[in-house]
């Protein structure tokens, strides 16, 4: 059974001899196993094959007009499996990776398989800076902040446009800047496997919400990001147990996916003796020429039907994959309480978490009262209610608004900032700044150097009118 499955993308300037030496390394100086030595020239283009107690260590070699392949596998037998790792360096005409693959196979009856770990070796391959660039993105241990410098590039991989071949886990924060689990942690889990993005701030939020068409993990959530898909899993911590719980399900997700991968099985150790044999065929000696062409005619016509299917397959897991994101993402808005609301929401879009939420905790809230508490009306508002808490996001944007506006004299850097963490795009326009909320239908003008105190109140008391959801009926 195939447990784990990544690849490397290696720089120009490492060889397969480099890569040979890493391999060997990580086996001789495991205390796993006792290898002594391993006497291999990678220039002889030889198989090799060597025991030693539990383990067995074998290369095979495969080259051709497309590609050149060195694979090494490791095989290591416990009490209840067979561990096979395989390390597989590949260079075709473009490009050179290193495939790393863990299979498992049960000696005895049992349910369940034992939990696998991550090769060391994909340590040893990101820590010798072996790795190039996976596109654009660094394949590192450590999470990348999305700030302004590196926003582009986080906004191509929500929309599915960006190159890279792994997949990118986005920790957003919470309303109080916390993030549900540790990324330093969980950057050296998934290095050699997954990138992992964390949010710099809640103003990035914002940018890319308008930025992805609302693509993004937002609001304390985390989000798992598949290449050249606009389709992303996401995860909130109110599912789990604990924060524990959840690092532990992302961490598997990112190994099924990975292991799930069609293309990653085209070149396994299995696939490799095989073109190994087919080579040998085609060089027998003592054959006719005509069977010669026979055979390698038989071979050619099965190369491609094999061929044909492996893309048909490959295209159809595509599609399942998308279906399969779809089906989750919808689930996910029905299952996420944040996302549910008391009845079916319209098509216009709330303009941030919570709103349709609070002005509907607002309305019942204040109709109540209009009822006896013995009501059935009354009964239904307070368990609606209680199973529907307020989560007062438009409560602090008013308080923050009231704040800066009250008696202004001049909007400074940290009123535009509090400004923006609230939700606010603020832009110059000759002597005025316009301050948008959101949406461009909610635009309002305040000057520079206010000539009157009374012109911040004023305007806070616009605003109100406009955005503040909770406001009370006996206010308007």
């Amino acid at each position: 059974m195939l447990f784990f499955s990544t690849k490397l993308p290696i720089k120009e300037n490492v060889t397969k001899a480099m890569c040979f030496d890493l391999f060997k390394d990580w086996i001789i100086n495991s205390k796993h196993y006792k290898f002594e030595n391993i006497a291999y020239d990678v220039n002889l283009f030889e198989d090799f094959d060597c025991i030693e107690d539990n383990a067995s260590f074998s290369i095979r070699n495969y080259k051709d007009e497309q590609i050149e392949i060195l694979a090494c596998r490791l095989e290591h037998k416990d009490k209840d499996a067979i561990w096979d790792t395989d390390c597989v360096y590949l260079k075709d005409e473009s490009s050179k990776y290193i495939l790393v693959q863990l299979n498992c196979n049960s000696i005895n009856y049992i349910s369940k398989l034992p939990r696998g770990h991550k090769p060391y070796i994909i340590k040893k391959l990101v820590e010798s800076e072996y790795c190039s660039a996976d596109d654009e993105i660094e394949v590192s241990s450590c999470p990348i902040i999305i700030n302004d410098s590196t926003i582009d590039l986080c906004i191509k991989v929500m929309n599915g446009t960006s190159n890279n071949t792994m997949p990118v886990v986005y920790i957003s924060r919470d309303k109080n800047g916390n993030l549900a689990i540790d990324s330093e942690k969980l950057a050296k889990e998934l290095s050699g496997l997954a990138h992992v993005f964390i949010e710099g701030n809640r103003e990035v939020s914002f940018n890319l919400k308008d930025r992805t068409n609302r693509n993004n993990a937002h609001n304390g959530y985390i989000g798992i990001y598949f290449p050249k898909t606009f389709y992303w899993q996401k995860y909130v911590i109110e599912e789990y147990k604990n924060s524990k719980d959840m690092y532990n399900h992302l961490v598997d997700s990112v190994w099924k996916a990975l292991a799930n991968k069609i293309d990653f099985s085209m070149y396994n150790w299995n696939q490799i003796i095989s073109l190994q044999n087919k080579q040998k065929m085609l060089k027998w000696k003592d054959i006719g020429e005509s069977h010669k062409e026979e055979l390698k005619n038989y071979i050619e016509t099965f190369d491609k039907e094999n061929k044909d299917l492996i893309d048909k397959n490959h295209k159809l897991n595509e599609d399942l994959f998308q279906a399969r994101s779809q089906i989750a993402a919808l689930k996910e808005r029905i299952n996420n309480k944040k996302d549910k609301c008391f009845y079916n929401c319209g098509e216009e879009k709330p303009l941030y978490d919570s709103e349709l939420n609070d002005l509907l905790y607002s309305i019942l809230s204040q109709v109540k009262n209009n009822y006896t508490s013995q009501s059935r009306a009354y009964i239904l508002i307070e368990d609606l209610l209680k199973h529907n808490p307020k989560v007062g996001e438009c409560e602090k944007v008013m308080e923050t608004l009231k704040r800066i506006l009250n008696n202004l004299t001049k909007l400074t850097k940290t009123d535009i900032n509090n400004l923006k963490k609230c939700g606010f795009k603020v832009e110059e326009d000759g002597p005025h700044y316009k301050l948008i909320f959101h949406d461009e239908r909610y635009i309002f003008m305040v000057s520079k150097t206010p000539s009157d105190y009374r012109e911040g109140n004023n305007l806070y008391s616009d605003i109100s009118k406009i955005i503040d959801i909770e406001k009370n009926f006996a206010n308007k």
